[in-house]
């Protein structure tokens, strides 16, 4: 703990020393998820080697894909969802991942999705069952080419997922509440690599024109799905080389509204 805060103060100190302001979750949220600008890049990485940073960066993250790109939502500023069954849109819904090891170093990538249904009812999502393609697993964060395929390549190995075997991954919602403030919590049970657990999520739904858009942000245990490289669930003495077992996953997903098809 005390070497991440460390980390996070030496972060924050080479800006002011450059006479920068340190960028905000929610400027992180924009810089990482451009790409662009690899100073300010490495910085937000820094940052979010601290857990409650990094909240703050996929809070920023869902709010703006419910609003058109700015993460200054508020619950005046949603469009109650149309009651109907919908489709999800494979092409442009996807998931964005996040794992970190002990030391607060962390990858991300994208994951799209096989195919996916929901049902809409009073602005709720009360059931539905998204498909992960799991062939689709990349990487955003390593800009070297060769280092990116080998990072991918083990990710779908049997050390971790192994995608020859499972290649979906599908979450079915059982039932949801009204959680306020616009947004819902969802019940339902996740299946990754054949094993299925109990998962809630909380979802954000918002309409602009023909397009229903839902976002939503939740973790899951890896070594609860048998996921065991570098966990220390299931190997000892692992020091700098362990992964932290809690994966985050940033959820986006658009359906075209069916009147307006």
């Amino acid at each position: 703990m005390t070497l991440r805060i460390l980390s996070f103060v030496a972060a924050v100190a080479i800006l002011a020393s450059c006479s920068e302001k340190a960028p905000t979750a929610c400027e992180c949220s924009d810089i990482i998820k451009l790409g662009s600008g690899e100073s300010k890049f490495a910085v937000c990485q820094d940052l979010m080697k601290e857990a409650a940073f990094r909240k703050e960066v996929g809070e920023c993250t869902v709010k703006s894909i419910v609003n058109g790109g700015s993460s200054a939502i508020s619950e005046s500023a949603l469009v109650p969802a149309d009651n109907g069954s919908f489709i999800v849109d494979t092409q442009t819904s996807e998931v964005i991942w996040m794992g970190t090891n002990v030391t607060g170093k962390t990858h991300q990538g994208v994951l799209k999705f096989f195919s996916g249904e929901f049902v809409i009812e009073n602005s709720l999502v009360t059931s539905g069952k998204f498909t992960l393609d799991m062939n689709s697993l990349t990487n955003t964060d390593i800009s070297s080419e060769e280092s990116n395929a080998k990072l991918v390549k083990h990710l779908k190995s049997e050390d971790f997922f192994d995608v020859a075997k499972h290649n979906t991954a599908t979450f079915v919602i059982n039932r949801t509440q009204d959680s306020g403030n616009g947004s819902c919590l969802v019940y339902g049970d996740l299946t990754i690599k054949g094993i299925t657990k109990p998962k809630m999520a909380e979802l954000i739904l918002n309409q602009r024109d023909n397009t229903l858009m839902i976002a939503g942000l939740f973790n899951f245990d890896r070594a609860e799905y048998d996921v065991r490289y570098g966990s220390g669930k299931f190997f000892e003495n692992l020091g700098d080389d362990l992964i932290k077992d809690d994966i985050e996953m940033r959820v986006k997903v658009f359906a075209k509204i069916p009147s307006a098809s």
